[in-house]
């Protein structure tokens, strides 16, 4: 799974298409959904709201960071979900 999260954040980074990424993440959530990695769903969902902030998707940014602070919640990932939270603040703000 880690290798789908660096692509897509270099992805990201280098400011490919948004259809690019997509897929990238698509990939992510199929690999994630066959193994059973739960653990990395928050990251998955954190990832997306990243592309869907930079494409000027506020709601569904907030959405995807919203279902990433339950992920990291639900496995006692209380710095990622802090993160998350500060971040949908600032997003808010």
């Amino acid at each position: 799974p880690d290798v789908y999260a660096v692509l897509a954040r270099a992805q990201l980074a280098l400011n490919e298409p948004a259809a690019d990424i997509t897929a990238t993440l698509d990939e992510y959530e199929a690999l994630l959904a066959r193994t059973g990695h739960a653990l990395f769903e928050g990251e998955l969902h954190e990832l997306r709201a990243q592309l869907a902030e930079r494409e000027g998707h506020a709601p569904e940014a907030a959405a995807a960071l919203a279902r990433a602070h339950a992920c990291y919640v639900r496995f006692g990932m209380t710095a990622q979900a802090a993160r998350v939270s500060t971040a949908a603040g600032d997003r808010s703000a």
